[in-house]
């Protein structure tokens, strides 16, 4: 079977709760806090780390305001620039993958070849997708269209916005298949999201400073792990400290040796699966050959995943 990008393949998947909502994480984040007992729980905002030195068996923390904190553990969940992780590794920025990603949430009335069912469809060609489904009890159709830039290069600053522009943007979706164009026109182009990630680190902790999440493990979003990993390791992390006769530094340990491997083999695998949808040729015919064989609720190939840590 030939493949292109004006007729990319669509693979649409029934989500077992019905509609994909979206929550207030934060909100439920305080609620569970709250209904543990371990009362008042201070949350202030607009800290950004910039320093941190161990001294015996605490860590000093200092912030850009010149606010300073000690503390006898340091749980870095500051993300894929992660001033944490500079004093665990100090391994650099994150790597740029030169893909980037434009999303918009339009009211599901305004698009276009909508399914009927409460599905996931994952629209896919040569170096793009496009993902789609509905949110806010269907009221809402979210999307998240990503294309590897062109004119990223050696020498082009990540940062910059001077690559996987709107205007690229809108050249690249206008090739694709007549079902896809209208509702991927209704994408916000105000705002983009160059994807960066990094390869599995060797250690998470130094000291009494541990890592979580995009601090502790960016991925590309091709699994739409970064949130679940990064829950995983909550959660990981909360059962390793919730014996108090435990070390400080037995714990971060054991909690290394249970979620690293997992989180590493997402990362690995969230590459992958961004060579395989954004294939071309060879590569796209095989892959079409695979996913024709395989049925709507086979997912042997990532069932490691999804069934959770063994």
């Amino acid at each position: 079977m030939g493949f292109s990008v004006a007729q990319p393949l669509v693979l649409a998947q029934r989500h077992p709760g019905g509609p994909v909502e979206l929550v207030e994480f934060g909100e439920r984040l305080v609620h569970g806090v709250q209904s543990d007992g371990v009362g008042e729980v201070p949350l202030e905002n607009s800290r950004r780390v910039v320093d941190l030195k161990e001294r015996g068996d605490e860590v000093l923390i200092t912030c850009e305001d010149g606010s300073r904190y000690s503390a006898r553990l340091v749980i870095g969940a500051d993300g894929p620039r992660s001033a944490c992780r500079e004093y665990v590794l100090g391994d650099g920025p994150p790597v740029c993958s030169g893909d980037v990603a434009y999303r918009g949430a339009p009211p599901i009335a305004l698009a276009r070849h909508v399914s009927d069912e409460p599905t996931i469809t994952w629209w896919i060609g040569p170096k793009v997708h496009l993902i789609q489904y509905p949110v806010r009890g269907g009221n809402l159709f979210n999307q998240v269209g990503v294309f590897t830039s062109d004119a990223y290069r050696d020498g082009v600053d990540p940062t910059s916005e001077e690559w996987g522009t709107p205007e690229e943007r809108a050249e690249r979706f206008s090739g694709l298949d007549e079902r896809v164009r209208p509702s991927a026109a209704l994408m916000n182009r105000d705002r983009r999201w160059a994807l960066f990630d990094r390869p599995p680190a060797s250690t998470w902790t130094r000291g009494r400073v541990t890592l979580i999440g995009d601090a502790a493990h960016p991925m590309l979003q091709y699994l739409a792990q970064g949130g679940c990993q990064a829950l995983e390791d909550a959660s990981a992390i909360g059962a390793c400290l919730a014996d108090p006769s435990v070390d400080v530094t037995d714990a971060l340990a054991r909690f290394e040796s249970i979620r690293r491997p997992r989180a590493g083999l997402a990362q690995t695998w969230a590459r992958r699966m961004g060579d395989i949808v954004h294939g071309n040729g060879l590569l796209a015919l095989l892959r079409n050959a695979l996913l024709h064989r395989l049925e709507a609720d086979d997912f042997r190939y990532v069932d490691w995943l999804y069934q959770g840590s063994r």
